[in-house]
C-alpha cells in the first residue's frame, strides 16, 4: 500500500473510532448547554455591550482559549494511543505500512474531528446571540466574524493536535503532561512581552494575533485578546497562519520520527 492510501486508510479507522468516543458526543452535547447558558446570562449585559464584542469576548474565552486546545490535544493523545491500549496496534505493525503515514494518517483524523466540533459548537453560540435582541446600539453579532474564528480553529486544530500527537509517542503519561504545557507552558509564555522569542513556541500567541487581524477587537473584546498584561501583537512577528502550520510541522515530524523507533507492547491483554 502507498503512503499516501495509507494515510487515507488510517484516517478513516481513526475517524471512525474517535466518532464513538464519550467524550466527543459530551462535548457535542455540551455546545447546546454552553449556548443556552450564555443565551440566558446575556439578557443581563445585553445593554451594556455591543454583539459583536459579545460574540468575539464569550467565544474567545470558552472556545478558542479552552475548549480547542484540551479538545484537540485529547484526541491527538487519544488517535494515536487508542489502538495502542486496545491492544489492536498489533495488526497495524505486522503489516508491511509506514508507520509515518500511519501517524499522519491520525493526525489528520483528530485534527478534523476537534476542528469540526469547535467550529459547531461556535455556529451554534453564534446562532444563540444572534437570537437575541436588545445589544448596545443594536449591534448584533455579526456572520462576518465566523470566517476569521474558522480560520483560527482549523489551523490550531492542526497545532494541538500535533502535540498530542508529540507527547503520545514520547511520554508515559500524555494527557497530564500535556495539562500542564497548556496550563503552564501556553499560559505564562504567551503572554510574555511582545518582543520574547519564545511567545513563537506557542499556539495561543499566533491564534490571538490571527484573531486580531481577522476581527480588529474593540472594548472587552480587545482587552481579552491583549491578554493580562495589555501587550499589542509584534509588527513584525511571523505570519500567525504560517506560525501555527511551522508549529504543527515541528510537532507532527518529532511525532512521527519517535513513533517510527518506538517499541509498543501490543500483547494481547490476559
Amino acid at each position: 500500500m502507498s503512503p499516501f492510501a495509507t494515510v487515507l486508510v488510517i484516517a478513516r479507522q481513526t475517524t471512525v473510532r474517535l466518532l464513538k468516543s464519550r467524550v466527543l458526543w459530551l462535548l457535542f452535547l455540551g455546545t447546546f448547554v454552553g449556548a443556552g447558558l450564555f443565551y440566558a446570562a446575556s439578557s443581563k449585559f445585553a445593554p451594556e455591550v455591543r454583539g459583536d464584542v459579545a460574540f468575539g469576548m464569550l467565544t474567545y474565552i470558552s472556545y478558542m482559549g479552552f475548549v480547542l486546545p484540551f479538545t484537540a490535544l485529547y484526541f491527538g493523545v487519544n488517535g494515536l494511543q487508542g489502538d495502542i491500549e486496545d491492544r489492536t496496534s498489533v495488526y497495524l505493525f505486522a503489516r508491511p505500512l509506514s508507520r509515518t503515514a500511519m501517524l499522519l494518517g491520525k493526525w489528520l483524523a483528530s485534527s478534523v474531528i476537534a476542528a469540526a466540533l469547535v467550529m459547531f459548537g461556535v455556529v451554534v453560540l453564534y446562532v444563540a446571540l444572534a437570537a437575541r435582541t436588545g445589544w448596545r446600539l443594536g449591534v448584533v453579532p455579526p456572520a462576518s466574524m465566523l470566517a476569521g474564528f474558522a480560520h483560527a480553529t482549523v489551523l490550531a486544530s492542526f497545532a494541538y493536535a500535533g502535540l498530542g500527537m508529540l507527547f503520545g509517542a514520547w511520554l508515559k503519561r500524555p494527557l497530564i503532561l500535556g495539562l500542564v504545557f497548556l496550563v503552564g507552558w501556553e499560559g505564562v509564555v504567551a503572554n510574555l512581552a511582545r518582543q520574547a522569542t519564545a511567545r513563537s513556541f506557542t499556539v495561543s500567541d499566533p491564534l490571538r494575533r490571527l484573531l486580531w487581524q481577522a476581527h480588529a477587537p474593540r472594548d472587552q473584546y480587545e482587552e481579552i485578546i491583549l491578554g493580562p498584561l495589555n501587550v499589542t501583537p509584534h509588527p513584525d512577528a511571523l505570519d500567525p497562519s504560517l506560525a501555527m502550520l511551522r508549529f504543527a510541522a515541528i510537532t507532527v515530524l518529532l511525532a512521527a520520527w519517535i513513533y517510527a523507533r518506538r517499541e509498543y507492547d501490543a500483547r494481547v491483554a490476559e
